[in-house]
């Protein structure tokens, strides 16, 4: 993918995965939940952009017209099953959010 000029986002919670990508152009290496999180939020924004485009573009438009292909890897998946009404980056405890 990058040798075709893809954009790689890998998301790393455990940090040990694939550091050796981590200075490869092309590629944002996320190892913290709160920059995995933002990358996340900038991520669906950059969806949103080219959905925006493509439908202004229509049926037939060049996919290099839209922008480079995205490829996310999510490496490890301990956020899953969190409680969905506190931020994984904050500490467990209030109402909301666990013990």
């Amino acid at each position: 993918m990058l040798h075709h000029d893809s954009l790689v986002y890998i998301l790393d919670t455990k940090r040990i995965f694939h550091p050796w990508a981590s200075e490869l152009p092309g590629v944002t290496y996320c190892r913290d939940v709160a920059d995995i999180h933002d990358q996340l939020i900038a991520l669906g924004l950059e969806g949103r952009h080219r959905i925006r485009v493509a439908d202004d573009l229509g049926i037939d438009a060049d996919p290099d017209q839209i922008g480079p292909r995205l490829l996310i890897l999510l490496e490890d998946r301990p956020l899953l099953g969190a409680d969905p009404r506190c931020p994984a980056w904050r500490p467990r405890r209030g109402p909301g959010c666990g013990n």
